[in-house]
Protein backbone atom coordinates (compact mmCIF):
# COMPACT_ATOMS: atom_id res chain seq x y z
CA UNK A 1 0.00 0.00 0.00
CA UNK A 2 0.95 3.25 -0.92
CA UNK A 3 1.17 6.22 1.59
CA UNK A 4 -1.91 7.63 2.93
CA UNK A 5 -3.28 11.08 1.61
CA UNK A 6 -6.49 11.02 3.08
CA UNK A 7 -9.01 9.23 5.48
CA UNK A 8 -12.07 9.33 6.42
CA UNK A 9 -14.58 6.85 8.64
CA UNK A 10 -18.21 6.45 8.63
CA UNK A 11 -20.33 4.47 9.91
CA UNK A 12 -23.70 2.82 9.05
CA UNK A 13 -26.31 1.42 11.91
CA UNK A 14 -29.20 -0.35 11.30
CA UNK A 15 -28.72 -1.16 7.39
CA UNK A 16 -31.13 0.26 5.24
CA UNK A 17 -33.18 1.82 7.61
CA UNK A 18 -30.75 3.64 9.78
CA UNK A 19 -28.14 6.15 9.87
CA UNK A 20 -24.44 6.84 8.18
CA UNK A 21 -22.58 8.85 10.54
CA UNK A 22 -18.99 10.34 10.65
CA UNK A 23 -16.14 9.59 13.46
CA UNK A 24 -14.56 12.85 12.29
CA UNK A 25 -16.87 15.80 11.72
CA UNK A 26 -20.64 16.31 12.01
CA UNK A 27 -22.13 14.20 9.06
CA UNK A 28 -25.46 12.00 9.63
CA UNK A 29 -27.60 10.99 6.61
CA UNK A 30 -30.56 8.64 7.46
CA UNK A 31 -31.32 6.16 5.27
CA UNK A 32 -34.28 3.77 3.63
CA UNK A 33 -34.87 1.04 1.50
CA UNK A 34 -35.98 1.69 -1.63
CA UNK A 35 -39.83 1.22 -2.86
CA UNK A 36 -38.18 -0.56 -5.37
CA UNK A 37 -36.83 -2.92 -2.80
CA UNK A 38 -40.30 -3.12 -0.85
CA UNK A 39 -39.35 0.01 1.23
CA UNK A 40 -41.37 3.00 1.76
CA UNK A 41 -39.73 4.59 -0.80
CA UNK A 42 -38.78 8.39 1.12
CA UNK A 43 -36.86 10.25 -0.73
CA UNK A 44 -35.72 12.87 1.88
CA UNK A 45 -33.38 9.61 2.42
CA UNK A 46 -30.78 7.80 0.72
CA UNK A 47 -29.71 4.33 0.26
CA UNK A 48 -26.29 2.36 -0.67
CA UNK A 49 -26.99 2.21 -4.11
CA UNK A 50 -27.57 6.43 -4.58
CA UNK A 51 -24.53 6.98 -2.59
CA UNK A 52 -22.52 4.63 -4.74
CA UNK A 53 -23.80 6.40 -7.53
CA UNK A 54 -23.09 9.81 -6.22
CA UNK A 55 -19.20 8.59 -4.89
CA UNK A 56 -18.56 7.10 -8.54
CA UNK A 57 -19.88 10.20 -10.34
CA UNK A 58 -17.97 12.65 -8.40
CA UNK A 59 -14.53 10.53 -8.24
CA UNK A 60 -14.90 9.90 -12.00
CA UNK A 61 -15.64 14.24 -12.71
CA UNK A 62 -12.47 14.35 -10.60
CA UNK A 63 -10.52 12.01 -12.03
CA UNK A 64 -11.48 14.11 -15.50
CA UNK A 65 -10.53 17.19 -14.09
CA UNK A 66 -6.84 15.55 -13.22
CA UNK A 67 -6.46 14.96 -16.64
CA UNK A 68 -7.93 17.99 -18.07
CA UNK A 69 -5.18 19.70 -15.87
CA UNK A 70 -2.53 17.85 -15.94
CA UNK A 71 -2.41 18.00 -19.35
CA UNK A 72 -3.26 21.46 -20.34
CA UNK A 73 -6.28 20.93 -21.75
CA UNK A 74 -8.30 24.23 -22.40
CA UNK A 75 -11.83 23.25 -22.11
CA UNK A 76 -15.27 24.42 -21.03
CA UNK A 77 -17.85 22.70 -18.24
CA UNK A 78 -17.58 18.79 -17.45
CA UNK A 79 -19.60 16.06 -15.90
CA UNK A 80 -19.69 12.87 -15.15
CA UNK A 81 -23.19 11.08 -14.71
CA UNK A 82 -23.28 7.09 -12.88
CA UNK A 83 -26.31 5.63 -13.79
CA UNK A 84 -25.76 2.92 -11.56
CA UNK A 85 -28.30 -0.56 -11.39
CA UNK A 86 -28.51 -3.21 -9.38
CA UNK A 87 -29.69 -6.25 -10.40
CA UNK A 88 -29.79 -10.34 -9.04
CA UNK A 89 -26.58 -12.14 -9.95
CA UNK A 90 -28.38 -15.56 -10.15
CA UNK A 91 -24.67 -17.31 -10.88
CA UNK A 92 -23.99 -15.96 -7.26
CA UNK A 93 -27.03 -16.25 -5.50
CA UNK A 94 -26.91 -12.53 -4.50
CA UNK A 95 -26.73 -8.87 -6.08
CA UNK A 96 -24.40 -7.11 -8.59
CA UNK A 97 -23.92 -3.50 -9.98
CA UNK A 98 -23.32 -2.44 -13.63
CA UNK A 99 -23.30 1.38 -13.99
CA UNK A 100 -23.19 3.38 -17.53
CA UNK A 101 -20.94 6.80 -16.99
CA UNK A 102 -21.65 9.49 -19.06
CA UNK A 103 -19.82 12.28 -19.09
CA UNK A 104 -19.38 15.14 -21.23
CA UNK A 105 -16.47 18.06 -21.81
CA UNK A 106 -17.41 21.67 -23.42
CA UNK A 107 -14.86 22.93 -25.90
CA UNK A 108 -13.35 19.81 -27.18
CA UNK A 109 -13.78 17.92 -30.19
CA UNK A 110 -15.49 14.57 -29.54
CA UNK A 111 -12.11 12.26 -30.22
CA UNK A 112 -10.22 14.52 -27.16
CA UNK A 113 -13.52 14.10 -25.16
CA UNK A 114 -12.69 10.22 -25.68
CA UNK A 115 -9.46 10.47 -25.11
CA UNK A 116 -9.71 12.23 -21.41
CA UNK A 117 -12.83 9.87 -20.41
CA UNK A 118 -10.65 6.66 -21.03
CA UNK A 119 -7.67 7.94 -18.98
CA UNK A 120 -9.66 9.32 -16.60
CA UNK A 121 -11.79 5.62 -16.48
CA UNK A 122 -7.90 3.86 -15.94
CA UNK A 123 -6.97 6.72 -13.72
CA UNK A 124 -10.22 7.07 -11.52
CA UNK A 125 -9.91 4.99 -7.68
CA UNK A 126 -13.21 3.74 -7.77
CA UNK A 127 -13.01 2.42 -11.40
CA UNK A 128 -9.77 0.56 -10.36
CA UNK A 129 -11.88 -0.27 -7.28
CA UNK A 130 -14.41 -2.23 -9.18
CA UNK A 131 -12.32 -3.22 -12.32
CA UNK A 132 -13.75 -7.12 -12.89
CA UNK A 133 -16.45 -6.77 -10.27
CA UNK A 134 -18.91 -4.44 -11.66
CA UNK A 135 -19.91 -3.36 -15.64
CA UNK A 136 -18.82 0.23 -16.55
CA UNK A 137 -20.30 1.12 -20.15
CA UNK A 138 -18.42 4.58 -20.90
CA UNK A 139 -20.77 7.20 -22.88
CA UNK A 140 -19.08 10.46 -24.05
CA UNK A 141 -21.59 12.73 -25.40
Amino acid sequence: MGKSILTRTMKTTNGRNGTITSDDRDFTLALAMPQEMGGKGDASKSNPEELFAAGYSACFASSMQYILQSENIEHGDFYAKAVCELSKDEDNNGFKFSVVMEADIEGLQKSQKQDVVDKAYRFCPYSRAIHGNVDVELVVK
